[in-house]
Parts: C-alpha cells; sequence; structure tokens
C-alpha cells in the first residue's frame, strides 16, 4: 500500500513538474497600457491590447503574450517581460518566418 502510495505521488509530482507555467512578474494591465502607448505614440491608430495569459521562456527570461488588433483588421502579437530594475521590454511576433522581433525598451 504504501510502495502505491509513493508511486503515485511520484508520477503526479512529474507530471506537475512538466505543466508547470513560467512565472511572469509584472503588472499585466501596466504592461497593455505600455503596449497601447507605444503604438499610439506612431502614426498608427490606437490599438486593441488583450493578455492572452500565455506566458513562455525565452533568452534565459519569462514573457508573457499579448495579442494587439486594430479596427482595420490588423493584428500582431507582443511578448513582454519585466526587469527586475522595473523596465518593461518588449518583442513583437514576425508571422512571415515565425519569430520574434529584438526586444526593445516598452517603458516603467
Amino acid at each position: 500500500m504504501i510502495r502505491k502510495a509513493l508511486g503515485l505521488a511520484a508520477a503526479l509530482a512529474l507530471i506537475a513538474a512538466g505543466t508547470a507555467a513560467a512565472e511572469w512578474k509584472g503588472s499585466s494591465r501596466h504592461a497593455a497600457l505600455l503596449i497601447t502607448q507605444k503604438y499610439t505614440k506612431t502614426s498608427i491608430p490606437a490599438p486593441q491590447v488583450a493578455d492572452t495569459r500565455r506566458t513562455f521562456d525565452g533568452g534565459g527570461v519569462t514573457w508573457r503574450v499579448y495579442t494587439v488588433t486594430w479596427k482595420d483588421g490588423g493584428f500582431r502579437h507582443v511578448a513582454v517581460h519585466r526587469q527586475e530594475d522595473g523596465r518593461y521590454m518588449a518583442i513583437e511576433g514576425i508571422e512571415n518566418d515565425k519569430k520574434w522581433s529584438q526586444a526593445v525598451f516598452l517603458g516603467r
């Protein structure tokens, strides 16, 4: 009985370790506001920014993914990382190449 319980506990621990999402440290609302402000500063119309609540690890840090859309039907994926000093950095999804752009400063 004890052997069976230990085996089950080990299996559950392995499953939990494999499905654990990366922890993102930052304010998702603030990141969305910074994304909106970044696009608004250009000649591009203000977008709608939606938090996908998905994260991924890349470049040794955790990124949170947002979908950015415009009324004319355009869209892009933007991932945001908050650095230890409070700076938010962003990368854009390049759909054709299935890659991410270079990181740029988004704001504080």
